[in-house]
């Protein structure tokens, strides 16, 4: 594999079905210098060895007496997998004994590679790189590292007279176009082999994780885009009002895989490195920023809300890196993924549920529901072919701009009524005598007995919390609120709609209950009107399949 000097395959490591050992591509190294190791006496030797499962090379020796320790030599070094990482170790070797040639060899340090940033040179393209070592010099061992040299037969040097130097080495992708469309291995999921015994309560945690991640980056998108019809930057939403009708008219549905591909193209292009900070400096600079938002939307001053700060969390990829190697406890991930797996039962039951329902309706289970189905479905099938459907689209995308005008004016009168409730609620529920105080002048400072009151702060964090997914800071009352009028205020700022949820599914809160109104086309009504059916399973139950 070596194009010159004594680059050879120095050992062929044992097979292990731990590791992919196809051949996928090929690599070109060619290790240049290092400088002089500072501290290693001028006697010792100095080479590399990589490796790359199953394959180990190994350099020459080159004596540590000179300014810059030249090696110049090169390598083909075959790619078992794109997910693996070959490493560059860099050893020190002294003659003990001339007469029967004994060596003392030690690994001063290593440069680990991943192959999948080297997959993304182009082909033949040389690249040279220049980076760092930290390397520790030969010292007293102690009784841990002997028992590790002893197990891997190899002396380790230990952690002391720290250093580093500079090692200079160039890389090609040497691969061949086939290399992209490789088949991986099976049972190996990106160089990793599956081992199905191994699946544990971390593996678990784990791709939940990555799922609520994904969910909360598709989220974000979806909070720009309702922005976009809510006038938050009433700029941007006229430009996608008129860009919105443009597209709207002119797509036709029979060319919808051009279009999908359109969308594709500039996707790309919009993330291409040399445009992508172009293309974001200009729509902040002329779309969305603070001179281009609309007065009507406003943020809480001092309370944060918890779906901010989950977003913050889970789209943190540093974070996320952090709990890879940190999994929770047991009792932790017990209490966490048996919400998850209640919340997933449900999913699946109402999933089910609707599938067996719909499927009564069209078998003539309630004759009466199936044939208000029936002229229902013919009414719509009639005003689709009447009006076409891409004005029925247009019509909507109208409706949500028209509904998305006053949006943030309605949220917030809606939110400072139920901060209003909210308090009261909890002075009701925990202080009763202090409610119609506080209520006769939200204007004037909070009672002093209350705010004395040893647990009326600690209980009102917690409520929030609970209650409305809301962060109070600890000193809420004295530097920030010192009214009641202010807490409200700034509840009433929150950026979407709050909503008082329930500590146990059989608790009541008629003071947040309002009377609910129904459209008769909407598509909630269809649901229901579909949901009053019963399914397979409630039939069987009650023994009437």
């Amino acid at each position: 594999m070596c194009i010159r000097d004594s680059g050879k395959v120095d050992k062929v490591l044992d097979h292990s079905s731990e590791h992919p050992t196809g051949i996928v591509g090929k690599l070109y190294l060619e290790i240049t210098q290092i400088d002089k190791i500072v501290g290693l006496p001028h006697t010792s030797a100095v080479y590399f060895r990589i490796r790359h499962y199953p394959y180990m090379y190994k350099t020459k020796k080159v004596l540590n007496n000179t300014k810059v320790l030249s090696f110049k030599q090169r390598f083909l070094i075959p790619i078992t997998s794109h997910f693996s990482t070959f490493s560059l170790e860099m050893y020190s070797s002294v003659t003990e004994r001339w007469i029967t040639e004994r060596f003392k060899e030690e690994l001063l340090g290593s440069h680990e590679i991943l192959v999948i940033d080297l997959m993304k040179l182009g082909h033949n393209n040389k690249l040279e790189i220049q980076t760092k070592i930290n390397f520790n010099l030969p010292g007293k061992k102690d009784k841990q590292q002997a028992k590790d040299m002893k197990e891997a037969n190899t002396s380790v040097a230990p952690v002391s007279n720290d250093g580093a130097i500079s090692l200079k080495f160039k890389l090609a992708n040497l691969s061949s176009f086939k290399s992209f469309i490789t088949p991986l291995p099976p049972h190996f999921i990106e160089g990793a082999r599956v081992v199905y015994e191994d699946y544990d309560k971390y593996h678990i945690r784990l791709q939940v994780a990555r799922l609520r991640r994904a969910l909360y980056y598709a989220w974000g998108w979806l909070i720009r885009l309702k922005e976009l019809f809510r006038f938050k930057y009433p700029r941007a939403s006229y430009i996608s009002i008129v860009l919105f009708t443009f597209l709207t008219l002119v797509i036709d549905i029979s060319n919808v895989y051009n279009y999908l591909a359109l969308i594709f193209f500039l996707i790309m292009a919009y993330n291409h490195p040399k445009l992508h900070s172009k293309v974001i400096k200009f729509l902040e600079t002329h779309l969305f920023n603070e001179s281009n938002m609309t007065t009507k939307y406003r943020r809480p001053e001092v309370i944060k809300t918890m779906f901010d700060m989950d977003y913050v969390k889970f789209t943190d990829v540093y974070r996320f890196k952090k709990k890879i190697g940190d999994p929770d406890s047991l009792y932790t991930f017990y209490k966490k993924m048996k919400k998850v797996l209640i919340h997933l039962v449900i999913g699946i039951q109402q999933g089910i549920n609707l599938l067996e329902k719909f499927k009564n309706l069209l078998t003539w289970y309630d004759p009466y529901r199936t044939v208000i189905f029936m002229i229902f479905l013919g009414l719509v099938i009639t005003f689709v072919n009447v009006f076409h459907l891409r004005y029925l689209i247009l019509f909507a995308i109208w409706c949500g701009f028209w509904d998305g005008r006053k949006y943030y004016d309605k949220l917030q009168e809606k939110n400072l009524n139920l901060a209003r409730l909210f308090l009261c609620y909890l002075l009701r529920t925990y202080y009763p005598e202090f409610e119609p105080i506080v209520f006769k002048d939200l204007n004037a400072p909070w009672p002093a007995k209350l705010v004395l009151s040893a647990d009326f702060g600690k209980r009102m964090i917690e409520e929030f919390k609970e209650r409305l997914d809301l962060i109070l800071p600890e000193d809420f009352l004295t530097k920030h609120f010192d009214t009641p009028a202010k807490l409200i205020e700034d509840v009433g700022l929150v950026h979407y709609k709050l909503k008082v949820a329930k500590k146990e599914a059989t608790e009541r809160l008629e003071l947040f209950e309002t009377p609910k109104t129904y459209r008769a086309l909407s598509l909630s009504s269809l649901l229901n009107f579909l949901d009053n059916l019963p399914s397979d399973y409630f039939l069987v139950v009650n023994d009437r399949i």
